[in-house]
């Protein structure tokens, strides 16, 4: 039987059928991407996700995966349709075009729609995101890193637990931490944006100039990873490379000891040369110096010469 409806009527049945079928799609992708986080086979071996070595990577991966299978439906949905519009609606001989505003019902539906999917995915993600980056653990430990052209500097504290004293301990792209134990970093930057870059740890954070931002990770396991940084920061970003060990806390401790001599000599200021007698104030000068020497300027002929006054 024919469909005796003009062409814009049946458009918009199809679109209205597949804007309909999206909530039911939703529920698909999200079932998906629990099975992807469970098993890793469901998905394509080019789309799986380093392994995760922080305590909170398992949350990010789950978000991950559930935002692929609704973006990857929606693009199977959107483009499958534009190919059966352009095959059904071609040009044909003894045909011709109906011009048609639109349809406004439609044009609701299909707001509407995603509008309610992004909600549901900021609520989804709101709690993932607090504890992340919001709620800092208490116990844990507290180091700095700071951005440059094109290095990382990550600055301990020393045995009087502040940083900025002569004791902090100093390492160029050496990022090393317990395992088990939560890290708190305060990132910056010297110059440009930097962005700090753990892939399998899910961290990635900007560091930018004039700004403090603290950010946590831990390690559930030990090993050694790359430190990256994912933001185009110069000519030598490409060499902009550092390195992660996690290690158990008795290496930790003794890698520890092992900076603390070479960071601390570093740390310590050339001492200033002692300023002449002469020119040091009455209550600096030896009680035997005596007296600075008056300066003089050379006399006249046949007159003797006077100290300057």
């Amino acid at each position: 039987m024919n469909d005796t409806r003009p062409p814009a009527a049946r458009a918009a049945r199809i679109v209205r059928t597949a804007l309909f079928a999206l909530p039911l799609l939703f529920l698909a992708a999200s079932a998906m991407a629990s099975a992807s986080g469970s098993a890793g086979s469901v998905l394509p071996r080019w789309m799986h996700l380093p392994a995760g070595e922080s305590s909170y990577s398992a949350k990010i991966d789950g978000m991950f995966h559930l935002i692929t299978w609704i973006t990857g439906v929606v693009f199977v949905l959107v483009e499958g349709t534009l190919l059966l519009f352009l095959f059904r609606y071609r040009r044909q001989e003894g045909k011709k075009a109906q011009y048609t505003h639109g349809n406004n019902r439609l044009e609701v539906i299909w707001t509407i729609i995603p509008a309610l999917i992004c909600v549901v995915l900021a609520l989804m993600s709101r709690r993932t995101w607090a504890d992340i980056k919001q709620n800092m653990p208490k116990d844990a430990m507290p180091i700095e890193i700071t951005g440059e052209q094109f290095s990382w500097t990550i600055r301990y504290p020393g045995p009087d637990r502040q940083f900025g004293t002569a004791d902090d301990i100093v390492s160029l792209n050496q990022l090393h931490f317990p395992v088990g134990r939560p890290v708190v970093a305060t990132l910056r930057s010297k110059d440009v944006i930097h962005s700090f870059f753990l892939p399998e740890f899910r961290v990635k954070q900007d560091a930018v100039p004039g700004m403090s931002t603290r950010i946590w990770f831990d390690g559930m396991h030990t090993g050694h990873w790359e430190i990256a940084c994912a933001e185009l920061c110069g000519l030598g970003h490409y060499r902009m490379k550092g390195f992660v060990t996690v290690e158990t806390p008795e290496e930790f401790d003794k890698w520890l000891a092992s900076q603390a001599p070479e960071s601390a000599a570093a740390a310590t200021p050339p001492q200033e040369a002692q300023p002449a007698p002469s020119a040091m104030p009455p209550a600096a000068r030896k009680p035997d110096a005596g007296p600075p020497v008056p300066e003089t300027s050379p006399a006249p002929a046949g007159q003797e010469a006077k100290p300057v006054s």
